[in-house]
């Protein structure tokens, strides 16, 4: 009974050599995310939205793919798409983005794996391949700076 309340209320997940897609792998992650991100008064954080759009690039690419078999290379191949762009047969062109926007959007991948971990939906050593890849590094990408931030302008009184 423990469990089944530790676990949201949901069926014991599967183990960690279950024949899980990324697809099913992501279902279930916003099953809890949807639960998770969200304000004290029940309204919907940004971070769904952001991980959305994290979310859409790596199941376009992998859905198929086995959760346990997805590795740095498909990491990197998903990383891929947010420097270069790409075409999204459902949602249309998808604009490069801005290296602090491919890091932060990479970093959300591998917080659906870290949670698939937690939850035994993936063996441990996915995620730990998973946290080899580095961010990108600034002046070492091809991905562009995202637009310096200005001071406020002091007021006068």
């Amino acid at each position: 009974m423990l469990e089944w309340e530790a676990n949201e209320r949901h069926l014991i997940n599967a183990p960690a050599d279950a024949d899980l897609t990324i697809t099913e792998l992501i279902d279930r992650f916003w099953r809890h995310a949807q639960t998770y991100y969200r304000h004290p008064d029940g309204s919907n954080t940004g971070e769904l939205t952001a991980l959305t759009y994290s979310l859409r690039a790596l199941r376009y690419l992998h859905g198929a793919t086995l959760a346990k078999e997805f590795g740095p290379s498909a990491l990197k191949g998903v990383r891929e798409l947010f420097v270069t762009g790409y075409e999204h047969p459902k949602y249309g062109p998808q604009k490069p983005l801005c290296r602090n926007q491919v890091n932060a959007r990479t970093k959300r991948i591998r917080r659906v794996f870290r949670w698939a971990v937690e939850n035994e939906l993936v063996p441990p050593s996915t995620l730990h391949g998973l946290q080899a890849v580095a961010p990108l590094k600034r002046g070492r990408t091809t991905a562009k700076e995202s637009a310096p931030v200005k001071p406020v302008a002091r007021g006068g009184s």
